[in-house]
């Protein structure tokens, strides 16, 4: 069922189209320019994530590039160590407990909260790790004890909540003084984006309603109490995965063309300080 919503992050109810992709209408709000999906599918997205199948092509594709996928996870955390020093963080949307596996090896004490009830499962079960089921929200965070946290993490994850601003807000309230919230989301203004346009991955992904640019990123961070202390472009290094998804729609199967691509968008994209994810971490206030 689809629904019209308002402007997440300034309320206005006004917008203009900017792109249709992936049978999405793609809006720009025209007070503050924020971009999001209009009308938006109201139905239970989240069941596809849910199934079999998509768990276990995830664990094996993480297995199979674990060495990337590890490599993302302790550059995050080697952001987050340089602003606060080693406690309680809570991850959410943490899936299968990848990046909480990594953050506790590194001496953290670990709590994550995951809306499909078999990603959560199997973090708890094959790595013995305090994974809630359930989606994050005010109900959950009472049911579950998170309260009193150092930090809270949002990885890929923030376009895909109902409500990102009510999220932050919440993340606000459960956090200890200087706290600080660390988000990892699509960049709308990346030369990526600019080069793919209807065919840049995130617009095709289930439940991504939301886009960010750093202003609009930093605009939500700051309006619930945060100051920001990073806010900046990244460009991880991407896997075989990636390409085949990303790349190929634009490149065809070239394998030259997949790997210029890869080469881009994973170096060169990264020593210019511009790149397909924005990064940012605010300090509780």
């Amino acid at each position: 069922m689809l629904g019209y919503v308002k402007c997440n992050l300034c309320g206005a109810d006004d917008c203009r189209g900017v792109l249709i992709a992936s049978g999405k209408n793609i809006v720009a709000c025209k007070r503050c320019g924020f971009i999001y999906v209009n009308p938006q599918d109201k139905s239970d997205g989240l069941l596809s994530f849910d199934k079999e199948s998509f768990l276990l092509s995830m664990i094996n594709h993480y297995n199979a590039q674990s060495s990337v996928r590890v490599r993302n996870c302790h550059e995050r955390l080697d952001q987050i160590e340089k602003t606060i020093k080693k406690g309680k963080i809570l991850d959410v949307g943490c899936s299968a407990g990848f990046f909480l596996r990594e953050a506790e090896r590194r001496g953290w004490a670990v709590l994550g909260i995951e809306p499909s009830e078999r990603c959560s499962s199997y973090a708890r079960k094959e790595f013995s790790l305090e994974v809630s089921s359930g989606e994050y929200n005010h109900e959950n965070v009472k049911k579950n004890n998170l309260r009193d946290l150092n930090a809270i993490t949002f990885w890929g994850v923030l376009g895909h909540m109902e409500d990102p601003n009510k999220s932050i807000r919440l993340t606000h309230e459960i956090l200890r003084p200087g706290g600080i919230i660390a988000i990892e989301t699509p960049n709308i203004e990346s030369p990526i984006f600019k080069l793919f346009k209807q065919r840049w991955y995130h617009l095709s992904i289930a439940n991504q309603n939301y886009f960010f640019s750093q202003s609009s990123l930093k605009g939500m961070i700051e309006k619930n109490g945060f100051k920001i202390i990073t806010l900046e472009t990244v460009a991880r290094l991407y896997d075989d995965h990636w390409i085949d998804r990303r790349a190929c729609p634009l490149a065809g199967q070239s394998r030259i063309m997949r790997f210029v691509t890869s080469l881009i968008n994973s170096y060169v994209l990264q020593l210019l300080n511009t790149g397909d994810h924005l990064f940012a971490i605010g300090i509780k206030t």
